[in-house]
């Protein structure tokens, strides 16, 4: 009980005080400090604990995995940091580091989930695990925060350390970002890229997908309409082809029913939808 841990908090700092040597008593001064309610005192008494014993953030990331325990995921979040700038060696710091971003990425605190994906990452760029960071941040800064221009910069960061059927996934979500920043040319300079890559079949669907996307956004559906065919046709067996042929089938239907102009406020609505701009789908869907 908060008023007990008051009462409590003197003895505990008589027992720090006599055995300096035990610094990771100063966890159970901060349990108190936290019932109490001072967590920030807590927070504080804790990083010193582990600076004055050398602990290479150990006592802090114990400290973390207490606070979490209590559902104070946010404060745990920052010790879980603390405890990664703390650490002395290799192991310990990818283990803070991991835990930040699954209490941040929980949280959804997507600037902390960042900060510690570029932590991560930073221990060794160029091994699968920093690799995987990366990558995961890129995703975050693409899909979550929209940040297409930071996306591009941690791609192509990545790119001279990635092969094979990575690097061709790589290429396509750059043309993505690409795509939604309306740089269109650049777009379909990158999905160019994936088609002359060792991506595999899926990836490779998808960028053919996009592409044929790209002309029925622009109204152009005689050349959507064979790019869709040829890609039911290419990949018969991909997550993408049904999504082809039901585009395939769309175009027909409105090319018989002669309604040309429709089709073209369908393919604005499309790509409205697909850009995440909620207004436009809205306002074309009542055009439609």
């Amino acid at each position: 009980q908060p008023t007990v841990a008051a009462r409590v908090e003197p003895a505990i700092r008589k027992l720090v005080g006599e055995r300096k040597d035990r610094p990771e008593l100063r966890l159970l001064l901060a349990e108190a400090l936290i019932r109490k309610g001072d967590v920030n005192a807590a927070y504080l008494e804790v990083t010193d604990a582990d600076r004055v014993a050398a602990a290479g953030g150990t006592l802090l990331f114990q400290f973390a995995d207490g606070l979490y325990s209590q559902g104070l995921s946010e404060m745990a979040g920052s010790a879980y940091r603390k405890s990664a700038e703390a650490a002395t060696n290799r192991d310990q710091r990818a283990r803070a580091w991991n835990r930040a971003v699954e209490v941040a990425v929980e949280g959804e605190r997507w600037s902390e989930a960042v900060a510690a994906y570029q932590g991560l990452a930073a221990i060794d760029p160029r091994s699968p695990v920093g690799i995987d960071a990366q990558m995961a941040l890129a995703d975050l800064q693409q899909s979550r925060l929209r940040n297409y221009q930071a996306a591009l910069d941690t791609y192509q960061a990545l790119a001279p350390n990635l092969t094979g059927a990575r690097l061709g996934r790589l290429y396509l979500q750059m043309a993505d970002c690409y795509l939604r920043m309306n740089r269109e040319p650049d777009a379909k300079t990158w999905l160019e890229k994936v088609k002359g890559s060792q991506a595999d079949q899926e990836t490779q669907a998808e960028a053919a997908f996009l592409a044929a996307e790209m002309l029925f956004f622009s109204g152009d559906f005689g050349a959507a309409q064979t790019a869709y065919e040829d890609l039911a046709q290419n990949f018969t067996r991909t997550r993408k082809t049904n999504d082809a042929v039901g585009r395939y089938l769309q175009i027909v239907k409105f090319k018989d029913l002669g309604q040309q102009e429709a089709l073209k406020v369908y393919a604005r609505m499309e790509e409205a939808n697909r850009m995440g701009d909620t207004t436009a789908v809205i306002t074309t869907a009542h055009q439609l």
